[in-house]
């Protein structure tokens, strides 16, 4: 009935992981495995910890893993929820990612382990838009996790993604009549700002993507952007009990949103029709 600790140095009672440890369990006979949100998995001898015997009143053990394993890139951890072995193969391991994906991992302790490998992406939670291109057979889905996906859906691939700071709320991929080139989206998020964006599928380079414009216009969570028929006024609404009134307008070619007022609603708006 004690805790593990690490010590490094001068650095006294370091936590095992810089985050919540999802998983422990034994490896062997003679070692425990630690999953940890913040992307590592740590191997531990357990005599290390059988054999120690801490004070009463002081009841850790300070230990450096034998192994510990990173699964993500330079710029990225992922966040381990959970790892099962693939049959009964030692090394070979799938990871659960709890910002969105499934990781194969490499966890030989005899040989240089294989950089570890992300076979599946997607969402990290609800999925709150969707919308379809209306010149090419693409379709795109914005998330609570703030990211936007777009898809090849011929393909079957997904061709592009990009994480915003926000989480998402809703967007509207801007139809031919207002934008010929197709390539416009707008989407709501819950910072309350509005971010107009263009996707050029035929780029494959850092000009594929566009940030055109962003607008500060609520205070609080956007819950719906809508445009009008005519395709001239983009409305979004709020839980700050607002509705935000734009104009749509080009600028050098590209789209962008001209701010002309709101008006008050008696309570969060959550659905917009047109009459």
């Amino acid at each position: 009935d004690f805790c593990l600790s690490r010590g490094l140095g001068d650095v006294y009672k370091r936590q095992c992981h810089n985050g919540v440890i999802t998983q422990i369990f034994m490896r062997n006979a003679e070692e425990i495995m630690t999953v940890g949100t913040d992307g590592y998995i740590r191997i531990w001898f357990w005599e290390t910890v059988e054999l120690s015997d801490p004070p009463e009143d002081e009841r850790f053990v300070e230990i450096e893993p034998s192994h510990e394993f990173r699964v993500g890139s330079l710029s990225y951890n992922a966040e381990l929820l959970k790892i099962i072995k693939i049959d009964s193969d030692e090394s070979d391991w799938y990871a659960q990612d709890g910002l969105g994906g499934i990781w194969w991992c490499d966890l030989s302790t005899e040989i240089r382990p294989q950089l570890p490998k992300q076979l599946f992406r997607c969402h990290a939670g609800e999925i709150v838009a969707m919308d379809t291109s209306s010149i090419s057979h693409h379709v795109a889905t914005l998330g609570r996790d703030g990211r936007l996906y777009i898809y090849d859906y011929i393909d079957k691939q997904m061709v592009f993604n990009h994480q915003f700071f926000a989480a998402g709320s809703d967007f509207i991929w801007l139809p031919v009549s207002i934008d010929s080139t197709g390539a416009s989206m707008i989407l709501g998020f819950n910072d309350g700002v509005i971010r107009v964006i263009t996707f050029n599928y035929k780029v494959q380079s850092n000009e594929q993507f566009q940030l055109v414009q962003a607008i500060k216009c609520h205070c609080k969570p956007i819950t719906k952007v809508s445009i009008n028929p005519k395709g001239s006024i983009l409305v979004s609404a709020s839980e700050d009990s607002t509705v935000f009134i734009h104009q749509i307008v080009k600028h050098s070619g590209l789209v962008n949103l001209l701010p002309i007022g709101f008006i008050k609603t008696p309570s969060p708006v959550t659905c917009i029709n047109w009459n």
